[in-house]
């Protein structure tokens, strides 16, 4: 394994068409493969297959960008081995006020024609263990 510009450039490349609010484009960043598993930050939000993903994304994208939610890139770390890459990031998203909402994001890629395509991605807010499982557990 070694470290991805190209995956890295692929993910800042996948925030700015969420930030642009337009999806059309939006498919030439997932992958058509039938197991793509897309897991947002909402207990409800979990997509399994390519046409769900893009269908959430094809609704979510424009309200967030109609109200002013951006996804703004932190501290990537990418990586790649053959046609497989795989990305986290602690990123955060600017919300309406302007403030920003720290964020964490994952993610596996894989090489498809030439060009980097989502297989899987999990999106999440940290919430401490204590306020999870009324436990401070040792980190």
């Amino acid at each position: 394994m070694e470290r991805s510009a190209d995956v890295a450039t692929y993910l800042n490349r996948l925030y700015e068409q969420f930030n642009s609010g337009d999806v059309s484009a939006i498919g030439d960043y997932l992958s058509a493969d039938s197991n793509v598993l897309g897991i947002g930050t909402d207990p409800r939000e979990w997509w399994v297959g390519s046409e769900a993903v893009r269908s959430a994304w094809n609704t979510q994208l424009p309200e967030m960008h109609a109200a002013g939610i951006k996804f703004i890139s932190g501290d990537v770390e990418a990586f790649s081995e053959g046609s497989v890459g795989w990305f986290a990031d602690r990123m955060s998203i600017q919300v309406p006020d302007g403030s920003a909402v720290p964020a964490r994001v994952s993610g596996v890629c894989r090489r498809e024609d030439g060009a980097w395509k989502l297989v899987q991605m999990h999106m999440s807010f940290g919430v401490t263990n204590e306020e999870v499982l009324g436990e401070e557990l040792t980190i």
